[in-house]
């Protein structure tokens, strides 16, 4: 994404809040968002462009997912 983006949870749990924190390639912690539904709008902010990972999970932590992100 380039200013923003969203980013939607499919989950069989009925769960509302997931955590979704955001890795540089270093493995270093850049941001992290409560997300309060299935959808968040995830603002760049002072995100250089990149290749970044996150993860996904909820309070539990019984359900998780990783993924890769492409700030350009």
């Amino acid at each position: 994404f380039t200013t923003c983006g969203t980013l939607v949870v499919n989950t069989p749990l009925p769960s509302s809040c997931f955590n979704l924190t955001i890795y540089d390639l270093m493995g270093k912690m850049v941001q992290q968002i409560v997300m309060t539904g299935k959808a968040t709008t995830i603002n760049r902010n002072d995100l250089p462009d990149g290749l970044y990972f996150f993860s996904v999970n909820n309070e539990t932590r019984t359900y998780m997912t990783t993924g890769k992100l492409i700030i350009q």
